[in-house]
């Protein structure tokens, strides 16, 4: 079909077992050697027609797989159909406990984890325990002072860019508005 997951379905398979199938295939596939595999990878993945590259307006370049529909590069098809999803809106994945729905199996494992508490990533510096390394890695500025989203106009540090972001409206909004005169 023409619905980007088709392609991961493999026939035979319990519904139970998908997840499972599709976490194993995408260790496999980010491991193997891309030209050894690529007929095996093709044949398991997607039908040989013509869609195989993804889509019709996808093609492969000299620096790998492009979005035929924003144009972004990406390193192997498996990477681009997970990248159409933003396009298609699709959420394949779903929590069993809440139903909520994300668009890669690593984005659920690390909701899941809101359900069980697990944060195996804790900081070596305060024991705080957070769900990811990203997670961590952005906590330990918190230790070091690091700010590295600076704004532009006054020079003020954030340690998240949505920070800086939040900052910035909030200048534009002031400059707009001054005190004593609302929106």
């Amino acid at each position: 079909g023409s619905d980007p997951i088709d392609y991961f379905q493999p026939p035979d398979i319990k519904e139970e077992e998908f997840e499972t199938f599709i976490i194993l295939e995408e260790e496999r596939l980010q491991y193997d050697d891309e030209e050894r595999d690529s007929e095996k990878r093709e044949t398991m993945i997607a039908p040989l027609d013509s869609e195989a590259e993804g889509g019709p307006d996808d093609q492969r370049g000299g620096h790998g797989y492009h979005c035929g529909i924003c144009g972004t590069s990406l390193s192997s098809r498996l990477c681009l159909l997970r990248h159409r999803t933003i396009h298609t809106g699709e959420r394949p994945y779903f929590c069993e406990l809440c139903g909520k729905t994300f668009r890669g199996s690593d984005k659920l494992l690390l909701h899941k984890r809101t359900h069980t508490g697990e944060k195996p990533y804790p900081c070596d510096l305060c024991g705080n325990g957070f769900v990811s390394a990203s997670k961590l890695e952005r906590h330990r500025k918190t230790h070091t002072g690091e700010r590295p989203h600076v704004c532009g106009t006054c020079g003020k540090g954030f340690i998240r860019l949505s920070g800086l972001r939040n900052h910035v409206c909030f200048r534009k909004r002031a400059v707009r508005f001054p005190a004593g005169i609302s929106a």
